[in-house]
């Protein structure tokens, strides 16, 4: 009887183990696709401020 609990025991924490790696986030892979994002972000933001900066005489030239 002991060692069937044992063995459950076991094996409840290797699935413990593998619903962790695969729920779990990898925080450096976070971040860097957090920044991917905030680049993004900054560079249409700054594209928008430009064609906001022109006026209908840049376009007529």
């Amino acid at each position: 009887m002991e060692t069937q609990v044992a063995s459950l025991n076991n094996q409840e924490f290797a699935l413990t183990g593998m619903i962790s790696r695969e729920e779990d986030a990898d925080i450096a892979e976070t971040i860097v696709g957090l920044n991917e994002v905030q680049y993004a972000y900054q560079a249409a933001l700054q594209s928008r401020a430009k064609m906001m900066d022109r006026s209908l005489m840049d376009y007529l030239r």
